[in-house]
């Protein structure tokens, strides 16, 4: 069963919560569980108007259920976060750039924890909290939220914003007071919902953001760089492949397919087309540049003498090997500009390639700076366990 869960950010007015269950209500939907990100001070006046209460009273959570009669929502004081600040201390406010960053990497990865579970839906709500806080929010639901998931804002009559006493529309009658001591009836309150259209970039993040989290900054350069220069270093050296700064794991066969395709774009770049089922294709040139590369092993012989060169099936899962893992490690987008696509037909046959200027492609053959960087950071991972 879908598990339905609220995520608001809020400041020192716990109120929009009660007011976005009210909404979503009276739309039809229902909520399981609420979570709220919020500063100390807003989780005191959270936990205070919304948890337990005042004067042993039932909480205004509790009372909006039974007025009601909604089904149970989960909320305790750990549902209520605090975001850190640049120190990882708990934070009353967020006030230095330092902080927001912290701010910012704390919302991020929430939404991206909250949204690994298919069975969750996501309402996630920008009524409260300082602009900033709703801001990161909206952005990481645009990165991570699903199909599924919305974003909303909630908005109350003029005459009940920012009284301290209203809480949701009662059943019956219910006189507040606004700060000015103005009464008004809590029942003739006017709250509606606005749902607010957002782009998921879910498809095009890299899976290990998506599986593992990256801080808020570094996750945003990575989507940017689709927009900047392709780079390709193929080091033979040590028989890897850099693409746009980020280390490529092609294993052996894969790692000979692409480059096979990245010698003939450096040369030729007319690229090779698809075996026909039943009709292997002459192997000449993808020996040559085995053989020309030190990659020519004898489990690449054998393949070939028992397919009678390259098949239809070991040219297709090759590609598709390669492609595959381009995506997973750059995103959709940025990984379309390194894989091997489709450019044309060849005597009736599909013919693939890559499509990256040469002048963009950088051969090494001895290990490069930028390598050597990138394992120096996978090793100080694997030592702190990271």
């Amino acid at each position: 069963m879908m598990k339905r869960i609220l995520l608001a950010v809020t400041g020192m007015s716990p109120q929009v919560v009660t007011e976005t269950i009210y909404a979503l209500h009276q739309e039809g939907n229902q909520i399981d569980e609420v979570e709220i990100i919020t500063t100390k001070k807003g989780k005191e006046q959270a936990w205070l108007g919304l948890g337990v209460g005042t004067d042993n009273e039932k909480g205004q959570l509790a009372r909006l259920v039974e007025d009601y009669n909604l089904p149970p929502i989960t909320f305790n004081e750990s549902s209520i976060k605090i975001v850190p600040d640049a120190d990882g201390n708990l934070v009353d406010d967020a006030r230095t750039v330092d902080d927001q960053y912290a701010l910012a990497d704390f919302i991020t990865n929430r939404v991206r924890v909250l949204t690994e579970d298919n069975n969750t839906q996501i309402f996630a709500s920008l009524a409260g909290g300082r602009k900033t806080m709703t801001f990161f929010l909206g952005y990481a639901m645009s990165l991570f939220g699903r199909k599924q998931d919305s974003l909303s804002h909630v908005l109350v009559d003029s005459d009940f914003e920012g009284v301290p006493d209203f809480f949701y529309p009662t059943p019956t009658d219910k006189m507040v007071r606004n700060r000015a001591g103005h009464a008004f009836n809590a029942k003739k309150a006017n709250v509606q919902l606005t749902d607010i259209p957002f782009v998921r970039m879910r498809e095009e993040l890299p899976e290990a953001i998506i599986n593992n989290g990256e801080a808020y900054c570094s996750t945003i350069e990575k989507m940017n760089l689709a927009d900047e220069k392709p780079s390709l270093i193929v080091n033979y050296k040590t028989n890897t492949i850099i693409a746009s700064g980020i280390a490529i794991d092609l294993p052996p066969a894969a790692f000979t397919f692409y480059t096979w395709f990245v010698d003939d774009s450096l040369s030729e770049g007319i690229g090779f087309p698809c075996p026909i089922e039943n009709v292997p294709e002459e192997e000449t040139s993808f020996i040559n540049h085995c053989e020309g590369r030190g990659l020519y092993t004898e489990k690449i012989q054998s393949v070939l003498e028992s397919e009678n060169g390259i098949s239809k099936r070991y040219f297709s899962e090759r590609k598709t090997k390669v492609n595959s893992i381009f995506k997973s490690a750059l995103g959709k987008r940025l990984a379309s500009v390194y894989q091997i696509d489709k450019s044309g037909k060849y005597k009736g046959r599909n013919q693939f390639k890559i499509s990256i200027d040469n002048e963009n492609i950088q051969i090494e053959t001895e290990e490069s700076d930028i390598q050597r960087a990138i394992k120096l950071r996978a090793e100080e991972k694997n030592k702190f366990g990271i």
